[in-house]
């Protein structure tokens, strides 16, 4: 701004000089689309533009009233020169100010319709979580599970890669619920939520609550011993919770069944049948004696 200042002052003074000199103080009119220019055309502040060109005009006063002194005296042109001058100053200045509030006006609008688009990107992605995630255990809900399932297994049966699951189910859930209240069955629900979400992490695994005290685990590219691993180690950290429950036949505290099951995905399977046979896994894990994990390897 400062270097476009200086070279407007220096054309204007330049012009105001050959004319004084000259005597022509009609070609001074030629400094007017100069200032009309420097309101309109350069996009400056309305701030900016007014002290350029009242500073040309005072420039061009004091030129005149200095030249008054030293000749005998100044035409009317000069003086009528003047009152334009000032005249397309100040129309400059309606136009300056006219410009600078419409792009402020623009400016505004862009800022605000871009927060109108994050806003709303933002409500997108929270409609998204509402409809993908369970809000108590803060796991992934049923529908999106058998999303992420029915993926895992086209990818699984593409690879001949092995998928396992775990389900797991509360034991003696509703005596709980029943002599402890609802509360305490939600707080214990959320506890086990946040159990789940630690053991799956890596891409592609996935904790989800399958229905009320049910919750199911997939784990893609992972054995069957491997498997049977994370069960047993699933049911030693909900009995770790130490969440009182003195209406167990497993035990004094909140304790949980577990059913594994593995296969290699092939075209000829469906995705249920793993399920179905993760669910046998869960019930003869219950009529064992509750507190158990059961596995089976439908590969082997």
């Amino acid at each position: 701004f400062k270097l476009l200042t200086a070279v407007l002052l220096f054309i204007a003074s330049t012009l105001v000089g050959m004319t004084m000199i000259s005597g022509e103080h009609i070609t001074i009119l030629g400094v007017l689309p100069l200032v009309m220019f420097i309101f309109t055309g350069l996009r400056l502040s309305f701030r900016q533009s007014n002290l350029i060109c009242w500073t040309i005009f005072m420039m061009t006063l004091v030129a005149g009233l200095y030249l008054q002194n030293t000749q005998t005296e100044l035409p009317m042109d000069f003086f009528r020169f003047v009152f334009l001058f000032a005249l397309i100053n100040v129309l400059g200045m309606f136009c300056a100010y006219t410009l600078e509030r419409h792009r402020r006006k623009d400016f505004l609008q862009t800022h605000l319709l871009e927060l109108e688009a994050q806003q709303l990107e933002a409500l997108g992605e929270q409609l998204m979580l509402l409809s993908t995630t369970d809000s108590l255990t803060e796991l992934a809900n049923r529908r999106y599970f058998q999303e992420r399932f029915d993926e895992e297994w086209r990818r699984a049966t593409r690879d001949g890669t092995p998928v396992s699951i775990l389900l797991l189910d509360v034991d003696e859930f509703k005596a709980f619920n029943d002599n402890y209240g609802h509360q305490a069955g939600d707080r214990c629900l959320a506890s086990l939520g946040r159990v789940l979400k630690t053991m799956a992490r890596r891409s592609g695994e996935l904790a989800a609550r399958y229905g009320g005290e049910e919750f199911i685990l997939l784990f893609p590219r992972v054995s069957h011993e491997e498997a049977l691993k994370l069960g047993e180690t699933l049911c030693k950290s909900v009995r770790d919770l130490s969440i009182p429950h003195g209406y167990s036949r497993a035990a004094k505290v909140v304790t949980a069944s577990v059913g594994v099951a593995t296969c290699i995905p092939s075209p000829q399977m469906a995705p249920r049948e793993l399920i179905s046979l993760a669910d046998k896994c869960l019930y003869k894990a219950k009529d064992a004696g509750r507190d158990k994990c059961v596995a089976e390897d439908k590969a082997a």
